[in-house]
């Protein structure tokens, strides 16, 4: 389902520029945004991993609505689908969900830089 998705949408970084009132602010989050990916990984897998249950909730929310704001479409789809599994505690389902999260990562960091 979320494979369906754009990897990148243009359109929600134009809206939240035009939200902020500053191109150059969603530019910034961007930045921001492209900075902190994989230390959100590390930290999403390491929560699932400990099924901590707290923390990947707090964390997965985190990517699912920082990737929502800057049109990381499948990404912010699959941080869907993995709310959903720590939500019904599927620790090992939620485990396997990072690869998928993985793969979207990988996809759409070429396109970010």
């Amino acid at each position: 389902m979320s494979a369906c998705l754009p990897v990148l949408d243009p359109a929600c970084l134009r809206e939240l520029g035009e939200e902020l009132g500053d191109p150059a602010g969603a530019a910034a989050f961007l930045d921001g945004y492209r900075e902190l990916l994989p230390v959100r990984m590390d930290s999403i897998s390491c929560a699932v991993a400990a099924q901590d249950f707290e923390a990947a909730m707090d964390r997965v929310l985190s990517l699912k609505v920082t990737s929502t704001m800057v049109g990381a479409r499948q990404l912010a789809g699959l941080s869907t689908e993995l709310e959903h599994l720590v939500r019904a505690e599927s620790w090992a389902a939620a485990g396997a969900a990072m690869h998928g999260l993985a793969r979207a990562v990988a996809a759409l960091t070429p396109v970010l830089t």
